[in-house]
């Protein structure tokens, strides 16, 4: 079921050994040592990556209604670290806790996932919104997770095989594999997660306002729970 073209075009932001540094240095440094180095490496990422520090300059100023400072841009970065850290966790086989935050409240959506019916999931590039897709494995359902394959992706080779069988991907790295895949994967009655914040094989679209803009989703996952008799 995993389409992967070959070779992955792209590549994740940093340096080729980025990942393996971290996911060793997590391994053998003191708790304090890590700690400290991920905050120097946050501080040299917000100086280095000018295009993403771009990216999060927008993103917060949209967020916090003002120019953000230096500090908030550098603790953006040290967040997305430490998310990162939670993923990589999994290659030495530690699982994080999930709960609700407010139990009374998860009602119709822990209803749906402890059902047997499949179901389609609408993720976001929000927190630990991959592990949580990962978690979903968790109700005793398969779930296949859309994502576009790149060239140093060892936090998803991690949860890959952290969550087997129950968790697959679909890489999908070219548009005309998007919808075949899908359609087997539906047929099969497994579950699937859809990014609802990346228009890049959307191929329905509707804006909505976001962030004090209209801006576009992909709104795709609606017409196939109709096309295919989904709970979204």
């Amino acid at each position: 079921m995993d389409v992967t073209a070959s070779p992955p075009p792209a590549r994740n932001p940093g340096p080729p050994w980025g990942y393996r540094l971290l996911f060793f240095g997590d391994r053998f440094l003191p708790r304090p040592v890590l700690d400290g180095a991920l905050y120097a490496g946050a501080v040299a990422a917000t100086a280095l990556m000018p295009a993403q520090r771009q990216a999060s300059s927008d993103y917060l100023h949209a967020v916090l209604r003002r120019p953000p400072r230096r500090r908030d841009i550098h603790r953006h970065f040290h967040t997305f670290a430490r998310t990162l850290m939670a993923k990589l966790r999994l290659g030495r086989g530690i699982i994080p806790d999930f709960c609700y935050a407010d139990p009374d409240a998860a009602g119709s959506f822990h209803d749906l996932c402890t059902s047997a019916k499949p179901a389609l999931f609408g993720t976001f590039h929000v927190g630990n919104s991959d592990l949580l897709g990962c978690m979903l494995s968790d109700f005793g359902r398969d779930i296949a997770l859309v994502r576009h394959r790149v060239g140093n992706s060892l936090d998803t080779d991690f949860m890959s095989r952290t969550f087997a069988p129950r968790l697959r991907f679909l890489w999908i790295n070219r548009p005309e594999d998007f919808l075949f895949e899908l359609k087997t994967a539906l047929e099969r009655q497994i579950s699937v997660g859809l990014q609802c914040d990346r228009v890049d094989f959307g191929g329905r679209l509707e804006a909505f306002s976001f962030l004090g803009r209209r801006r576009l989703f992909p709104f795709t996952i609606y017409h196939l729970a109709k096309l295919f008799d989904r709970p979204v």
